[in-house]
């Protein structure tokens, strides 16, 4: 992003606008499509159409500025534009934990006060409807998995399908809104095992002063491919792998479950994958578990005190761990709390440009995070 669009951005649905004129036949995200079994991608040209005509949905619903929608759905194209279209229509988006109980969900879908509420199976409402009935707020459901027959009749407010909602409002003229950096972005909620989930409220400014620091310490751009694994529901992902990615006109791929995930590596060919450390251990231990069947093709390798995968993969001829920038980000979020302050978010600093991994190794300021390998 060039520094004339970086001053244009003010707030995040400002990041579509500039993708879709200076890369409109760019491709934004891809997923694996169920019925035809293939990959699918769209442009941010097709995407942002997406966004326009959710935003006429919500009009036409009556929904308007600072209004709550609370969002149960599983990464995909759609819910990335759900989040968009409630945040271009200046309204707050709630993400909800697709894995969390149904007590939780509800507990958070009236606690935040959400208004309309999005789930991937009317299967998901009509649980939450099992174990809290009253839902003084909402006012909607909608269900991207078309089936909105299969809702509970004691459910005390409408359930539509997402193609017939979209479809309603098609005529629907779309109306300038004005958004503020310090309105809310998102509420996004504690997994809440240590009592209640709290809200933590994030606004337009919040977000954007991360991901503008994260384009000064990490070497990506737009020609870089973000494999999306986590859940938009845990604000590292939500921060790096949505918005970041949004920030920069990068290509993201939709992971289709942990079980597929070597598959989907192979065929999105991410060069950053954003995980938690639990990730990179099983990876870890499966390559150990590997080699180990191979000992007898490759005696070399052994070590004599643990081991080591060094010996066996040797650091140098990874030019670019696409996980390596990452880690360093998480601990650049770990500051939680502290007021961002230009000079302190270059905390991470490359290496020197000579040495033989290219300069892309990060390194802390007072002592190494990960040390350069290109001695």
């Amino acid at each position: 992003m060039t520094a004339d669009n970086l001053n244009n951005v003010r707030v995040i649905p400002d990041l579509l606008v500039i993708n879709e004129n200076v890369r409109p036949s760019k491709v934004a995200y891809r997923q694996f499509n169920d019925k035809s079994k293939t990959w699918i991608g769209v442009t941010w040209k097709e995407f942002a159409d997406m966004v326009r005509s959710w935003r006429k949905a919500f009009t036409a619903f009556g929904l308007k500025k600072g209004d709550h929608a609370a969002v149960l759905l599983p990464n995909s194209i759609t819910a990335t534009a759900c989040d968009l279209s409630i945040l271009s229509q200046g309204m707050v988006p709630v993400p909800l934990h697709a894995v969390d109980t149904p007590s939780s969900s509800a507990f958070i879908l009236n606690n935040s006060e959400a208004k309309i509420l999005f789930v991937p199976r009317t299967l998901r409402w009509n649980a939450m409807l099992n174990v809290q009935k009253e839902y003084p707020y909402l006012e909607l459901v909608v269900t991207t998995g078309n089936d909105a027959e299969s809702a509970s009749p004691d459910s005390p407010v409408p359930v539509v399908n997402l193609s017939d909602w979209l479809k309603q409002s098609e005529k629907t003229e779309l109306e300038d809104v004005s958004i503020d950096p310090n309105d809310l972005a998102a509420i996004v909620y504690t997994s809440g095992t240590t009592g209640k989930p709290k809200g933590v409220m994030l606004t337009h400014d919040n977000v954007l002063s991360n991901v503008k620091s994260f384009s000064q310490v990490i070497d990506v751009g737009p020609d870089d491919v973000f494999l999306s694994f986590l859940p938009f529901s845990h604000t590292f992902e939500r921060t790096v792998t949505f918005y970041f990615t949004l920030f920069l006109g990068a290509e993201v791929g939709f992971a289709r479950s942990v079980l597929k995930l070597a598959e989907d590596l192979k065929v999105i060919r991410p060069t950053i994958f954003v995980a938690v450390p639990r990730v990179f251990e099983q990876f870890h231990n499966r390559i150990k578990v590997s080699l180990k069947s191979k000992e007898a093709l490759l005696p070399h390798c052994r070590s004599s005190r643990n081991d080591r995968l060094e010996k066996v993969l040797p650091p140098q001829r990874f030019s670019r761990p696409f996980f390596v920038c990452f880690l360093a980000l998480f601990f650049h979020l770990a500051d939680a709390g502290k007021p961002h302050r230009p000079a302190d978010s270059r905390r991470f600093r490359r290496a020197p440009e000579n040495c033989k991994c290219r300069g892309r190794c990060i390194k802390q300021c007072h002592r190494p995070l990960l040390q350069c390998h290109g001695r």
